[in-house]
């Protein structure tokens, strides 16, 4: 018999059970989370070599089609003078109509991944 206010066998037992779904319920969350930021760290992963990939291309298409005068400043055969730099990129300022567009690699519409959004119409341009 136990002694008066003690606690029974019964309910020690009781609360190691219900301890022991908590545990199992706290390592189950402790793997979705390391499974998650496993994830987190690929998709990172992924776009910095998307990211470094772009800037190479955007080097590429710079030797070809600008030609560079000063401090972020070139001038494109069709479209004029345009602003970027580390800083602003993929961000584009155009002087011609004093927009600012956005570069975006792999357009669902560019065919050849010279799409840019312009900022002033909310329309994107496709670059031929």
């Amino acid at each position: 018999m136990n002694a008066p206010g003690l606690p029974s066998r019964q309910q020690d037992l009781d609360k190691i059970a219900r301890l022991e779904q908590r545990v199992k319920q706290l390592e189950r969350q402790i793997n979705t989370a390391q499974q998650d930021n496993d994830q987190l760290k690929r998709n990172i992963s992924q776009l910095d070599l998307d990211l470094q990939d772009a800037h190479e291309w955007m080097n590429e298409y710079y030797k070809q089609l600008f030609v560079p005068l000063f401090a972020g400043w070139v001038y494109h055969a069709q479209q004029g003078w345009l602003y970027t730099d580390h800083d602003a990129f993929p961000y584009m300022y155009r002087d011609a109509d004093q927009t600012w567009l956005y570069f975006a690699r792999d357009h669902k519409d560019s065919s050849d991944r010279r799409a840019f959004f312009n900022y002033t119409t909310n329309e994107w341009e496709i670059w031929k």
